[in-house]
C-alpha cells in the first residue's frame, strides 16, 4: 500500500485561524503539535485499534461510519 501524504490546510473563521493535518502519521504529529493546544478526531475503529497511540491527547471519537 502506498504511503498517502500529510495534507495541511489553514481554515480561518471567526477571527482565528487553525491548522488541520489529514493523513498524518503519529510521528510526524507530535513533532509539529503542542499536545496541549490540539485535539484529534477519529472514528471509533481507529480509536479502538490504536488507543495506546492516542494517550495524552484531547480526542473527539465519531462514530464509525458517520458523515
Amino acid at each position: 500500500m502506498k504511503n498517502k501524504e500529510m495534507i495541511e490546510k489553514e481554515y480561518s473563521f471567526s477571527g482565528k485561524t487553525v491548522d488541520a493535518y489529514f493523513n498524518a502519521d503519529f510521528a510526524l504529529i507530535e513533532d509539529i503539535i503542542d499536545k496541549a493546544n490540539a485535539i484529534l478526531i477519529t472514528d471509533e475503529n481507529i480509536f479502538r485499534k490504536q488507543s495506546e497511540k492516542f494517550h495524552g491527547w484531547k480526542i473527539i471519537v465519531l462514530k464509525a461510519g458517520a458523515n
